[in-house]
């Protein structure tokens, strides 16, 4: 049975994230100089306000997928719990620094703030979508990966979405440690976007 309401959180989180984005389109990458960002903040304010709600609303779905992928993968008896439960950990910490980040920018494009605190929002939200939860991503990911193996309750298959999100959140940190501007600034994911 959480197998099954995992399943339709996970699907309802996933339509109200796509919704989000195409409220909201491309954002601008980290390069994007200060004017452009204006421009762009001031063009895009009721969809950048509408896309937030949206993640709001999908964030309790998320939630309920976490928890019923953790029940599942735990095994019968929670041979794997520990694991489960810290790929749960995992799942709510990103979002809750994914929230943190995008609420500056949110409230500075809502009340159309000047430049140089736009610029400074917009970045926390870059890191924190990207660079700043890599861990977060990889420990949602990767430990009910291993606990799903362990139980035998995940089919093998799932190896390799899971080793693909490992490997572009690692490549998210190594851009976050040695690069300081450009797109590689936030690590491999704006570059394949």
């Amino acid at each position: 049975m959480a197998s099954r309401q995992a399943g339709v959180a996970g699907l309802s989180a996933t339509v109200l994230a796509a919704a989000a984005i195409a409220v909201v389109g491309t954002a601008p990458d980290a390069s994007v100089g200060t004017a452009e960002l204006q421009t762009y903040a001031a063009a895009h304010k009721n969809g950048i306000v509408v896309s937030f709600a949206l993640f709001q609303l999908a964030i309790p779905f998320l939630f309920v997928f976490f928890a019923g992928l953790a029940k599942t993968v735990a095994g019968a008896n929670g041979e794997a719990s520990a694991l489960a439960l810290g790929g749960f950990a995992g799942g709510v910490g990103l979002q809750v620094v994914v929230l943190a980040g995008a609420i500056p920018f949110v409230a500075a494009v809502w009340r159309g703030a000047d430049e140089s605190v736009l610029r400074a929002t917009y970045d926390a939200n870059l890191l924190a979508l990207y660079a700043l939860t890599a861990g977060f991503s990889i420990a949602s990911v990767l430990l009910p990966a291993v606990a799903g193996f362990v139980t035998r309750t995940l089919p093998t298959w799932t190896a390799v979405p899971a080793a693909i999100v490992v490997a572009a959140n690692i490549g998210e940190l190594a851009g976050f440690v040695l690069y300081d501007t450009g797109p590689m600034a936030l690590g491999v994911a704006l570059i394949l976007r």
